[in-house]
């Protein structure tokens, strides 16, 4: 009599015939794959030089300000006390003083900010010192503003 044959037995017998053929691999690329890769090379490219660009600008000072604030504290009693000595303790012209040295900051730019209000002062920060009050007029007719202008205010 014949033997029925097992499952198993057919199993083993396409094995063997998967084995003896010959199968080639290739290997491809498709075009959706590359095209995708080319667009965020670009798209990154682009934002690097878009970065790049923006960090050089604020550098340059886009930001708030387009040139650096320059930043003096003033310190109205020793101002004082140096003006007195200057003047032999005579303050009689003081308050005049003190607005032509002012138009004089403002007009070199700076920021002059009061020492009481200050709480902190880095050192890159000057403090109004004093000017004689001769060097001070002729600064001021140097940038076009007329000392005799702070004299007669009260």
């Amino acid at each position: 009599m014949t033997q029925p044959v097992k499952d198993e037995d057919q199993h083993d017998a396409d094995f063997e015939k998967v084995s003896s053929e010959q199968k080639s691999l290739t290997f491809s690329l498709s075009y959706s794959l590359v095209e995708k890769a080319v667009k965020i090379i670009i798209v990154v490219a682009i934002l690097v030089c878009i970065s790049v660009y923006i960090g050089k600008r604020m550098n340059e000072g886009v930001g708030l300000f387009h040139k650096s604030v320059k930043i003096a504290v003033l310190n109205p009693s020793a101002l004082n006390e140096q003006y007195l000595k200057a003047h032999n303790g005579k303050g009689e012209g003081y308050l005049p003083y003190i607005r032509k040295l002012m138009a004089l900051y403002r007009a070199r730019d700076f920021l002059v900010l009061d020492m009481n209000y200050v709480i902190t002062r880095p050192s890159t920060v000057n403090e109004v010192a004093y000017i004689d009050e001769s060097e001070v007029e002729n600064e001021l007719t140097e940038y076009g503003i007329d000392p005799k202008y702070f004299e007669g205010k009260q």
